[in-house]
């Protein structure tokens, strides 16, 4: 299944009309570190979707929340900028997940409750961590 820009278009437009309280998105491969762009930037195959998803969260207040894998460096933060204002989508949080050998979860809590909607925790297996120290 592709989900290109146009997919992502439609996804927004499905969900604003329908004043839902979040939206996700979730790929696989990582689309853009965002911390350390290069110089100049290199071109990826990703770079349409992340314009258009920029493009969509310029209008879009309501918190998203986008999940990958493909280096399995688990991180979680807002990577991507605002044209408009220079700053970071304050509403855009990217969790990248474990993967192998690091192998844990993410637990993700949804609670329109909170202001910030969404909780995401590292649930680390013990069964899986190297000791360091031999």
């Amino acid at each position: 299944m592709s989900h290109g820009p146009d997919e992502i278009s439609r996804t927004f437009k499905k969900h604003c009309s329908k004043c839902d309280t979040w939206n996700q998105v979730t790929v696989h491969r990582e689309p853009t570190d965002g911390t350390r762009p290069p110089d100049p930037p290199q071109p990826t195959g990703y770079d349409d979707y992340i314009k258009v998803l920029a493009e969509e969260l310029e209008s879009y207040e309501r918190p998203v929340a986008f999940l990958h894998g493909d280096t399995h460096t688990f991180r979680i933060d807002q990577p991507l900028f605002s044209k408009k204002t220079n700053r970071r989508f304050e509403n855009f949080t990217r969790v990248e997940t474990f993967g192998d050998p690091e192998t844990h979860w993410v637990r993700v809590t949804v609670d329109p409750a909170d202001p910030q909607l969404f909780r995401f925790n590292a649930e680390i297996i013990p069964e899986n961590v190297v000791n360091h120290r031999k």
